[in-house]
């Protein structure tokens, strides 16, 4: 027996509902555990997590409209509606990838290691990839030795807002332990990037990615390299299909 409109919009209203009140349930559970580990940080993680939730019931609630629609077309007669996928930012995309990367370059086969600016060992839950300068420098931001493994106690530290004294303290860390991992002229070359960098974006407001090759080239290579890093491992698995993502864009 064929349904009827109400039918259909009354059944994509229940599910609504259900992923709302799913959604809700989940986060309060996630902010008890959170609440008891973050003491410091508690309205700031709630903030996260909050927009966290509204971005993901905006993006169901959107997902199923767009599905009682079709539905409704069909039953109607008509031709089902094909929406497609955002266009892939390339450079966040590949950042992503390399972040992963430098984190399973620096972690062991369990996933643990110990953070770049206080030395505290960590599981890889607790493990951010994380960039001495920042991610905005293009020219350096996919640097493999820009990009080290630091545990969230630092991370959040090294974030604009906070004591400053602190901040500075563990951006000296960092920079003493790449120094030792790999030696002066490395660093010393990132800093002559960097420069470099901004030196053309404040004389033409050049925002650009220099590298030896073109960066829709250069992600390949960045999967292959995950992939062959994952094979050392016992216990990672992606964030994302990075080759399926890749593939549905191109």
């Amino acid at each position: 027996m064929a349904k009827t409109r109400e039918q259909i919009e009354k059944k994509w209203e229940i599910k609504q509902n259900e992923m709302i009140k799913s959604a809700n349930y989940r986060f309060r559970k996630q902010f008890s555990i959170k609440s008891d580990k973050i003491k410091e940080s508690l309205e700031k993680e709630k903030d996260k997590m909050e927009r966290k939730l509204r971005a993901y019931i905006n993006k169901k609630t959107l997902e199923y409209k767009r599905k009682c629609a079709n539905e409704i077309r069909a039953l109607e007669w008509k031709p089902q509606r094909e929406y497609k996928p955002k266009p892939l930012n390339l450079l966040e995309f590949a950042m992503d990838i390399q972040q992963e990367n430098s984190k399973l370059r620096d972690t062991d086969a369990d996933g643990n290691w110990y953070c770049v600016s206080c030395g505290v060992h960590c599981s890889w839950e607790n493990l951010h990839g994380w960039h001495d300068h920042s991610r905005k420098v293009k020219n350096i931001c996919l640097n493999p030795i820009n990009i080290n493994a630091q545990c969230k106690r630092c991370n959040q530290i090294t974030w604009p807002l906070g004591n400053i004294e602190l901040k500075e303290r563990t951006q000296a860390y960092y920079r003493t332990t790449l120094v030792l991992r790999y030696w002066d002229e490395a660093v010393d070359e990132l800093d002559r990037k960097k420069a470099e960098y901004f030196k053309k974006w404040y004389n033409c407001n050049w925002d650009y990615w220099q590298g030896d090759i073109a960066l829709k080239d250069y992600i390949p290579q960045l999967i292959d390299k995950n992939e062959e890093l994952r094979k050392q491992k016992n216990f990672y698995k992606p964030k994302r299909n990075w080759r399926k993502v890749r593939q549905e864009h191109n």
